[in-house]
């Protein structure tokens, strides 16, 4: 069974390797995937993005566990959710706002029954005493039904969606900036006009390129990504968001332009 780890905890402390070794004395059989663990500390956002990006490339039986929690300790809860392409446990924060947005989800509780969780759980870290364990169980055939009561409104982050203020014209937001500066869109390919010219932060990009080298060195260039055939902007050698001072959330406006 996998059971991936999306995590901020960095790599210079302990935390990642205690949740990996709960995990491990209780589901010895388990393999374990570190998806992430440099998310911005407290980044919900950055974390649903990751969860999004890379968990539908496993198998679906695959148990996949995110643990951005700015809200350990209070009265949040923490949501198992059963989905056609994977389950999750996660903190309700929103984290899971884009897996439950792009798959149906089967079953979803609130894990509230102790049963499942270390004997001593800190206030701190609820990753290695409740995450962690209740991560186990799932991987030793659990079901998501045992872990507490049903849940039916899970918190969502505010997601942007497409505008059309005019014939021809698309306004999209910035939903994501990677690693590399590059500007993940909330469209997808097959939504754009035939000729689609993006317009963002005073610059005007013509065109849909295949890849970064067809474009020139330091130049803004859209083209179809990577993830989920996200449209994305980049800069050949640089980097886009320091190019025109995009955020998470930027208006991209998108027309087309008739040949």
């Amino acid at each position: 069974m996998i059971v991936t780890l999306t995590t901020d905890f960095g790599l210079s402390d302990g935390y990642v390797g205690a949740v990996k070794g709960v995990l491990l004395s209780m589901a010895p059989h388990a393999t374990v995937i570190d998806l992430c663990h440099v998310v911005p500390p407290g980044d919900v956002r950055h974390a649903a993005f990751v969860l999004y990006q890379a968990t539908s490339t496993f198998p679906s039986d695959s148990i996949h566990v995110a643990v951005v929690d700015p809200g350990v300790g209070s009265d949040r809860r923490i949501l198992a959710v059963r989905t056609t392409g994977g389950t999750y446990v996660a903190p309700d924060n929103g984290l899971l706002t884009l897996i439950l947005a792009n798959s149906a989800t089967q079953e979803m509780v609130s894990v509230t029954n102790p049963i499942y969780w270390r004997d001593r759980v800190s206030a701190t870290f609820h990753g290695r005493d409740i995450f962690a364990p209740v991560a186990a169980h799932l991987a030793n055939g659990v079901a998501v039904s045992r872990l507490g009561q049903p849940v039916t409104d899970p918190v969502t982050l505010p997601l942007h969606e497409l505008e059309f203020p005019a014939a021809d014209t698309i306004i999209a937001h910035v939903l994501h900036i990677d690693h590399f500066g590059n500007l993940i869109l909330n469209i997808r390919a097959d939504q754009l006009p035939p000729c689609p010219v993006f317009e963002v932060m005073g610059h005007t990009i013509r065109g849909l390129h295949r890849t970064y080298s067809d474009g020139a060195a330091g130049q803004l260039l859209a083209y179809v990504g990577s993830t989920h055939d996200h449209v994305e902007i980049a800069v050949p050698q640089g980097h886009a968001r320091h190019r025109c001072g995009a955020t998470a959330g930027t208006r991209v406006l998108i027309r087309n332009e008739a040949k």
